[in-house]
C-alpha cells in the first residue's frame, strides 16, 4: 500500500505545482475599458495544449500595440474639401461632434461631420465677416463677435448667435467697440470675455448670454496683438524652431497690416483681404510713403534686413506648404530681434514715443528713428 499512496501523493503534488505555475504565469481574468467606459471582464486563452507563450499572447499583443501607437508619428490624412473656400474664418467643435466653419471674407457658414468626413451647407451669418471669433457658449450656442465687414471691410462691433439645433442666426447685442483679430474666451460663469484688437486696442468687455447685452470692463494695461504673436515666437525658438519661424513671419506680416490700418485708414481693408501681404516689398516700398501719426516716415530698412525678412517668408511658405525647411539658431535668433525691431519701430512711427526706449542704436539707424542725446 506503501507505493501504492506515494504514487498518489506524487501525483497530487505535482498537479499542485501544475496549478500555481498556471496562476502565476497568467491571471485568472483580464480586466479592460471598454469604449463606454465601463470595465469588461474576460477570461484568459484556454485552449487545450496551448504553450505557455500562446498564453501569453494577449499581454504580448496589447504591449507591441501600446509601443506601436507610441512610435507613429503623428499624420494627416485628406478628407472632403469645403463647399467654398475661405480666410480667416472660425472653426468651433459643437457639442454633437461637428465643426462648424463660418465666414472668412463670406456670409455663408457650413458643418463638418467627421462621421462621414462630408460638408453641408447651414444658414447664413447676417453679417459677412472675417478675423472675427467664435465662441461655443454654455448652451450649445455660438457667439460670432466683431471681425471685418465684407462690405466696406470696417470693423464689426456687431455679434450674432448660431443655433445648432435650427441651423439659423440670429443677432444679438453689438459690442463698445468695432474690433477685428481680437480674443473671445468663455468665463466660467458662461460670460464671455472679448479683449483687444486690432489695430491695437486696449479695450475689453463683457458679454452675458441671458441678457445678450455687453457691458465695459477694465482695459489692459497695453494693446495687444502684433507682440504677442512675437513672444511666442521667441517662446518656441529652441523647442519648435518651424512654428518659431512661422509665428515670427506672422507678427512681422501682422505689424504691417496693423500699421497700414493705424495710419491709412482708408487702406485698412485692403491690407487685411491680403492674407499674406508682399513682406519685403511693402517695407522697402510702400510704409515708406505712409505719412506716420507724427508727421515722420519710416525709413527704409538696410538690404540686410530686407533680404532676412524675404529668406524667412521663403523659408516660412516652404514649412507651410511642404513641411521642409530649417533654419539655424542662431539665424532664427537674428530674424526674432529683428522682427522685435520692426514692430516696435511701427509703434514709434504711430506716435507712441515709449517705443524707442525698446529700440538699439543699430534699430534706430536701420529705421532712420532720430538718435536721442
Amino acid at each position: 500500500m506503501r507505493p501504492s499512496l506515494s504514487r498518489f501523493q506524487t501525483t497530487i503534488v505535482v498537479a499542485l505545482l501544475v496549478a500555481a505555475c498556471a496562476s502565476a504565469t497568467s491571471p485568472a481574468l483580464i480586466t479592460t475599458p471598454s469604449p463606454s467606459g465601463s470595465p469588461v471582464t474576460t477570461a484568459p486563452d484556454t485552449t487545450p495544449n496551448s504553450s505557455s507563450a500562446a498564453s501569453a499572447t494577449p499581454h504580448a499583443s496589447a504591449l507591441a500595440s501600446a509601443t506601436s501607437d507610441k512610435q507613429t508619428a503623428p499624420s494627416w490624412t485628406a478628407t472632403r474639401s469645403m463647399i467654398e473656400a475661405r480666410a480667416e474664418h472660425t472653426a468651433t467643435l459643437l457639442r454633437d461632434g461637428r465643426v462648424l466653419m463660418a465666414g472668412g471674407y463670406l456670409a455663408s457658414a457650413e458643418l463638418y461631420d467627421p462621421t462621414s468626413g462630408t460638408w453641408t451647407a447651414t444658414g447664413g451669418m447676417i453679417n459677412g465677416r472675417s478675423a472675427h471669433t467664435a465662441t461655443l457658449l454654455r448652451d450649445g450656442r455660438v457667439l460670432v463677435a466683431g471681425g471685418y465687414s465684407d462690405v466696406g471691410g470696417g470693423r464689426l462691433a456687431s455679434a450674432e448667435l448660431y443655433d445648432p439645433t435650427s441651423g439659423s442666426w440670429t443677432t444679438t447685442g453689438s459690442m463698445g467697440d468695432g474690433r477685428a483679430v481680437h480674443t473671445a474666451t468663455l468665463l466660467r460663469d458662461g460670460r464671455v470675455l472679448v479683449a483687444g484688437g486690432c489695430c491695437p486696442l486696449a479695450s475689453a468687455e463683457l458679454y452675458d448670454p441671458g441678457s445678450g447685452s455687453w457691458t465695459a470692463t477694465g482695459n489692459m494695461i497695453e494693446a495687444r496683438w502684433v507682440h504677442e504673436l512675437l513672444r511666442e515666437a521667441e517662446q518656441n525658438a529652441y523647442s519648435n524652431p518651424r512654428s518659431s519661424l512661422v509665428l515670427a513671419v506672422a507678427a512681422i506680416e501682422a505689424g504691417i497690416k496693423a500699421y497700414v490700418a493705424d495710419v491709412a485708414p482708408a487702406a485698412e481693408w485692403l491690407a487685411f483681404k491680403a492674407p499674406s501681404p508682399p513682406v519685403a516689398k511693402m517695407i522697402a516700398d510702400y510704409l515708406p510713403t505712409l505719412p506716420g501719426s507724427a508727421g515722420a516716415r519710416i525709413g527704409k530698412p538696410s538690404r540686410r534686413i530686407r533680404t532676412l525678412i524675404q529668406d524667412a517668408v521663403e523659408a516660412r511658405n516652404n514649412v507651410a506648404h511642404t513641411g521642409t525647411g530649417e533654419w539655424s539658431h542662431e539665424k532664427l535668433d537674428e530674424l526674432i530681434d529683428t522682427a522685435r525691431d520692426f514692430l516696435y519701430a511701427l509703434d514709434y512711427f504711430r506716435g507712441r514715443e515709449w517705443a524707442i526706449e525698446h529700440l538699439s542704436e543699430q534699430a534706430r539707424s536701420d529705421w532712420g528713428i532720430p538718435h536721442r542725446d
